[in-house]
């Protein structure tokens, strides 16, 4: 995606010079569209693609304002007008929330509901299924134990960090250095493992 907007960049400079700013304006338009498109699939790496492909088109528009006529600005702002919503990070980390934390959650409680001999072997695979890595299971699984009730009470631990994030997603550009603070505070003064991985 963002090798994609480069290149297109690339194209709109010389198309620029040759004074075919309706083409650089339709290209720009598309390249928007397909940065929105990637951020409707809701992750929190798709939301800043997305944010990232939306912040170069609208850069590079910005710094050549004055070398659009008014009919390519118009066409480019139709486009941007019948574009797909822009994610957000607020709706980005909902579905992390979900897709991580309670998904981990959800399988534990699964596991708590059927003991077996095999549960300390399940929730090691069930956290490297997710996690992958063997030295960090082992690390929260240190920290935390390994019986599914000690992993869901140290997955709980990190609720108010989401709340935390969510809440300065919502922050105006005044709150923004404060709730940044609140979460700086929560994760660096947080043992809890999966603090450090979100």
């Amino acid at each position: 995606i963002r090798q994609a907007a480069q290149a297109v960049l690339m194209r709109a400079h010389y198309a620029l010079e040759a004074g075919r700013d309706g083409e650089v304006m339709e290209e720009l338009g598309a390249v928007l569209v397909m940065g929105r498109n990637t951020g409707a699939g809701g992750t929190l790496v798709n939301t800043m693609l997305a944010i990232g492909v939306e912040d170069t088109v609208n850069r590079f528009v910005a710094e050549n304002f004055t070398r659009f006529s008014p009919q390519a600005l118009q066409s480019f702002l139709k486009q941007v007008d019948a574009a797909p919503p822009r994610p957000t990070v607020k709706h980005a980390m909902a579905i992390e929330k979900a897709a991580f934390w309670e998904w981990f959650i959800v399988k534990l409680e699964a596991l708590r509901a059927t003991p077996s001999q095999n549960n300390a072997e399940a929730v090691r695979e069930l956290l490297a299924s997710g996690l992958g890595s063997g030295a960090e299971v082992d690390r929260i699984i240190e920290k935390a134990g390994n019986t599914p009730d000690q992993l869901i009470a140290y997955f709980r631990e990190v609720e108010p960090l989401y709340a935390a994030i969510q809440k300065a997603a919502d922050a105006t550009p005044s709150q923004l250095e404060h709730e940044a603070n609140t979460i700086r505070q929560l994760t660096e003064g947080s043992s809890n493992a999966i603090a450090q991985i979100i």
